[in-house]
């Protein structure tokens, strides 16, 4: 893999407003193809029902706006359930899918857009990383929910941080709406704070300014109901602090997981023999990765690292798991638990690999890149299906619904199953 910090594109390549279509019709195609299901017979899964759209319904679509859940404002998701109002039950479920779908496709726009060019003017190097983004194993129940749509929110509000500084009226109103829509919609923002202030004091600019205060002000309302609030909303289970068990999360959900996914881990799980050292040798190996990139990677992609361990961090010391029998970092571990969480994570490590595959790297640490690398094309088709909807039978509950008197409470259950939402005819 050459060096690629030098402008490479296709001769004739014109960046228009078709280009950008084409693009991002063909991140929705691939999200689609990841998980046709979920488009074709739509379903609430977890919040996206029993919170967000029930709440809009029952309390009414302005109101619920201004709610914060558990410890924190999550306004995507509230305002993609006041939208959902505006159509048939029977096509709110699409609403939340489209929403996400879309939120989901923005990051690859501003890859390729120009004012990411000066970070990465390699023009190949972009679609590697969108397929990769697009594709990246171990998401899919971030993919498939609007309730976890924050955390691309988070991307893109990062993506926004570390591209060139808004120059026009369009790109600055983007900006502003799509940070405040992050900042008010998850608590990553109050690591973006330190970040935008790092790249302000970078560049003095203007713009940069702007986007740190606002970056403050959001994760000082965040803070503010986490800590003043919230009233304990979110129940903390024993956590299970234990070492070996977080260098062995970090291993699996990570930097394994990024690679081969979970259906690859666990088949090497059960059919390697030695699997105990080839997971040692991968925890490792995926540290001194770290550790070389945030020595001499360039400013953007160490902030971006950092940003991924301070996420990885903090959801293991403040995560929501549904296991309370047992430490919390135990079930962190097991398969496709938490799947949210890892993502920006691996995101992070997937950068760390590009940047030690590039010339200059010592030859083991940039042999071990590229050969992971190329793994990822086991992790990319082991875990390419995401459809992990069960039939719940939606569209026979709808047209209860539909018949039922006014005043009437009809329980509908949704996914995962176990999970239910009710709604209050009116």
């Amino acid at each position: 893999m050459e060096n690629y910090d030098s402008s490479i594109k296709p001769k004739g390549l014109k960046t228009t407003p078709s280009f950008y279509i084409s693009i991002f019709a063909v991140s929705l195609m691939v999200l689609f193809l990841r998980n046709p299901a979920a488009f074709i017979h739509p379903q609430f899964w977890a919040e996206d029902g029993k919170v967000w759209y029930a709440e809009a319904y029952n309390q009414g679509p302005v109101l619920t706006l201004f709610k914060y859940h558990i410890d924190y404002f999550q306004t995507i998701s509230r305002m993609a359930a006041s939208l959902a109002q505006a159509v048939p039950l029977a096509l709110a479920p699409l609403v939340f899918i489209l929403v996400s779908a879309v939120i989901q496709a923005l990051p690859v726009l501003f890859l390729f857009s120009k004012r990411f060019e000066k970070l990465m003017p390699n023009f190949y190097v972009k679609i590697l990383l969108a397929a990769i983004y697009l594709l990246l194993p171990n998401t899919a129940e971030a993919r498939i929910s609007l309730t976890y749509a924050q955390w691309f929110l988070a991307i893109l509000a990062c993506m926004i941080i570390f591209g060139d500084a808004a120059k026009n009226l369009k790109q600055k109103i983007f900006d502003f709406a799509v940070l405040v829509l992050a900042g008010l919609s998850g608590p990553y923002i109050i690591f973006l704070s330190p970040i935008a202030f790092l790249q302000w004091l970078k560049f003095k600019d203007k713009w940069r300014l702007v986007l740190f205060a606002v970056a403050v002000c959001c994760s000082f309302i965040q803070i503010a109901f986490i800590a003043l609030l919230s009233h304990g909303g979110r129940v903390y289970p024993q956590l299970g602090v234990n070492l070996r068990l977080f260098f062995a999360i970090l291993n699996r959900q990570v930097f394994v997981a990024a690679i081969i996914g979970q259906r690859g881990y666990l088949w090497v799980a059960g059919h390697v023999a030695w699997q105990l050292w080839l997971f040692a040798a991968t925890t490792i190996l995926g540290l001194l990765l770290t550790a070389y990139a945030l020595w001499k990677a360039g400013f953007e992609q160490k902030l971006f690292i950092i940003f991924g361990l301070l996420i990885f961090c903090a959801s293991l010391f403040s995560p929501s798991v549904s296991d309370f029998s047992k430490p919390a970092w135990k079930v962190l571990y097991l398969a496709n638990t938490g799947i949210r969480y890892w993502l920006i994570p691996m995101l992070a490590f997937v950068t760390i690999l590009f940047f030690n595959a590039k010339k200059g790297t010592p030859i083991f640490l940039r042999s071990a890149s590229i050969l992971l690398l190329a793994t990822m094309i086991i992790g990319i088709v082991a875990d390419f299906n995401q459809n992990i909807y069960v039939d719940m039978h939606f569209s026979q509950y709808v047209q209860t619904f539909k018949t039922a008197p006014d005043g009437a409470k009809i329980t509908i259950p949704i996914n995962p199953p176990g999970w239910s939402m009710e709604l209050i005819k009116h």
